[in-house]
């Protein structure tokens, strides 16, 4: 609804203005993860402050999810976008890695299997909300959120096992 003169004069085209609200977005999705990571108190919290942070509520507002779908859909042709991708991907491997680096049991094994927990828990993280983004289905963001947050768990709790052996 905004005039192509009032994008052209603020944000130079409309890749200029759906960057700056993709950023407002990133910003906002980082405050809140930042907050939900000060009230963990262990690694796992951690890891799943961040799925509760990229898989909350209001992730899933269509407006939101709507600037979203359309910065990916830019990324294969706009290289300053698949920039902004690859820092947001590297950022949340990074805290995904950092909570399972942090885990005790999993630091035993080493880097390798952190960075492979953080890779299939992203994936899982952004399957499932592309999924409920675009599911007819009021209320996919909790079963989404509900879903990743049983994998992790469900991951660790094999690790556990494997590294104590049967309790």
């Amino acid at each position: 609804g905004v005039s192509p003169g009032l994008v052209a004069f603020y944000f130079r085209d409309k890749n200029g203005l759906l960057e700056a609200t993709l950023r407002h977005l990133a910003r906002q999705l980082s405050v809140n993860l930042v907050a939900l990571q000060r009230q963990a108190t262990s690694p796992r919290q951690r890891i799943l402050a961040v799925v509760d942070a990229t898989l909350g509520p209001s992730q899933f507002d269509r407006r939101i999810a709507s600037v979203w779908l359309a910065f990916w859909a830019q990324v294969p042709f706009v290289p300053h976008f698949a920039r902004i991708q690859r820092i947001y991907a590297a950022r949340l491997l990074a805290n995904l890695r950092a909570g399972f680096r942090g885990d005790p049991l999993l630091a035993r094994l080493g880097g390798d299997e952190a960075q492979r927990l953080a890779e299939a828990t992203a994936a899982m993280i952004d399957g499932s909300w592309l999924r409920a983004t675009l599911s007819p289905t009021p209320g996919d963001g909790e079963r989404a959120r509900t879903e990743v947050r049983a994998f992790v768990e469900g991951r660790l709790a094999l690790l556990d096992i494997a590294l104590l052996g049967p309790r």
